[in-house]
């Protein structure tokens, strides 16, 4: 269903009547659209769908809600109850160019706009969704909302130490509202003299890393060769999460002799507590609208400072020195807050025979969540 056929001036709407308007409501629709458009003085306020009960309904701007009587208007000029006239901006031609067809981002923008322009999403496969998002931000009563992709933008957020923190792009453990950068979907709405802008950050398992720092230079070949860490940020990925550095670079040398021996798990390294927290904080940020899809399940809520912050108290750490088999050539890290999961791996990712690593990558899951953010191969041996 497609409200596209919109009239700019009275002609052109009475032009419409006589072709597509049951005889019985021309007179009446007429004299609607005149009174939106003198008294409101706009002239394109409705939108008509010549092909589907288009001779008994039409669509009425959202900006106008909240400022017309529908009801009352229609009265004053003969509209009955048969004819429906629903609040919806009809099809302007204002969908962005970020719709990626069946992949979960562009099925979310598709039913959004469907709704916005319509007020029917009932085909769109994540409609329980957005009817969860349309009754939490109360989106029915909004003059305007509108939608704008910027997945596309891929925005960066490498992780790095600096000035004696963890930083992911722009956030550290102090600062670390990210809604703007970690957006997928942004709806802007406004209600009354209020505008808001709510960020939708889509995530769909398998995909999505937390953070990913290239350790190379960090954790070189000669210093794990040596036997000892020696670079000052190699030495702060050891101290945030607590691994010994002699027994992680045995890991590397024992692997590149052709097998792991000294494997294992310490369950209560000597982490620093205020750097780990630090740099799951301005991973995970907060300001905006999680929104991760599990196969059919789709697990949202808002993500607030307060949650935010819960989500990264850290209860429990333990590393595995060797993977979780004790015999792989890397070594992972288990942390546990009182809402989510956390994995991280420090290996090589190139996929060669080499054992020196060259990532240190990190996934998660909060609590209801069955899948991690980035595929569980990712962390075994």
């Amino acid at each position: 269903m497609a409200f596209n056929s919109i009239p700019k001036n009275s002609s052109e709407m009475r032009a419409l009547a006589g072709s597509s308007i049951d005889k019985k409501y021309r007179g009446p629709i007429i004299h609607f659209y005149n009174h939106i458009k003198k008294h409101y003085g706009i002239e394109d306020a409705l939108a008509f769908n010549p092909k589907t009960n288009a001779g008994k309904s039409c669509k009425i701007m959202r900006g106008l809600k909240g400022t017309v009587d529908v009801s009352k208007i229609k009265k004053q000029v003969g509209l009955d109850s048969n004819f429906k006239i629903t609040w919806g901006d009809g099809s302007r031609g204002n969908r962005g160019t970020g719709n990626r067809g069946n992949l979960f981002e562009g099925q979310l923008e598709e039913g959004l706009n469907d709704w916005i322009e319509e007020g029917d999403y009932t085909n769109n496969q994540y409609k329980g969704f957005i009817d969860d998002l349309i009754n939490y931000y109360d989106l029915e009563d909004c003059q305007v909302v509108k939608v704008i992709a910027e997945g596309g933008e891929n925005k960066k957020r490498p992780l790095k130490y600096e000035n004696g923190n963890w930083k992911v792009g722009d956030a550290d453990g102090s600062h670390y509202d990210i809604g703007a950068t970690v957006t997928d979907l942004t709806l802007t709405t406004k209600k009354g003299s209020k505008t808001s802008v709510i960020y939708l950050s889509l995530k769909t398992s398998g995909t999505t890393t937390m953070s990913n720092l290239g350790v190379k230079k960090i954790f070189t070949k000669e210093d794990i060769q040596s036997g000892s860490i020696k670079t000052d940020v190699g030495l702060k990925v050891l101290e945030t999460f607590g691994i010994n550095n002699d027994r992680f670079c045995r890991i590397f040398n024992e692997a590149y002799n052709g097998k792991v021996r000294s494997g294992g798990n310490d369950p209560s390294p000597q982490f620093n507590r205020t750097l780990l927290q630090g740099m799951i904080r301005g991973s995970i940020g907060y300001g905006y609208h999680y929104t991760h899809k599990q196969g059919s399940k789709i697990k949202n809520f808002p993500m607030t400072k307060q949650l935010c912050d819960r989500a990264t108290r850290v209860s429990s750490v333990i590393v595995h020195y060797g993977g979780k088999t004790g015999t792989g050539q890397r070594v992972d890290i288990t942390v546990k807050t009182p809402v989510m999961e956390l994995k991280f791996n420090i290996r090589d990712t190139s996929g060669s025979s080499d054992p020196w690593p060259d990532k240190l990558q990190s996934a998660y899951k909060f609590n209801g969540e069955a899948v991690f953010s980035i595929p569980e191969d990712g962390y075994v041996d």
